[in-house]
């Protein structure tokens, strides 16, 4: 039996490995900040971190975007990105302040 999955956008694919990987990372993209592009591999019992950065980013407590397209595609981020780094004692990566600067001008 074929097992047909469902990415955050909704998107359906089947379990092969290849597009898995390749759905997964297109779909961690799509997120806000890299710490919430984390997935848990269930039969694996494992973090994975399609973007590399994301666990690095909680231990070094740094609020960053996995797109630079992230403020255009949704400007609520901005506010989500003060209230995680108010919330959480992050700190707002200069990349997240240079976008925001130009999203408010």
């Amino acid at each position: 039996m074929q097992k047909i999955m469902e990415n955050s956008s909704h998107q359906r694919f089947d379990d092969k490995e290849e597009n898995f990987k390749l759905d997964l990372a297109e779909d961690a993209l799509n997120r806000d900040f890299r710490m919430n592009a984390l997935y848990f591999d269930l039969e694996e019992l494992k973090i994975m971190d399609p973007l590399g950065s994301g666990l690095e980013d909680i231990q070094n407590k740094m609020v960053e975007l996995c797109s630079e397209l992230a403020f255009c595609n949704d400007p609520l981020r901005i506010l989500r990105a003060v209230r995680m780094s108010t919330q959480f004692n992050f700190k707002i990566s200069n990349q997240i302040q240079d976008q925001i600067k130009v999203e408010l001008m």
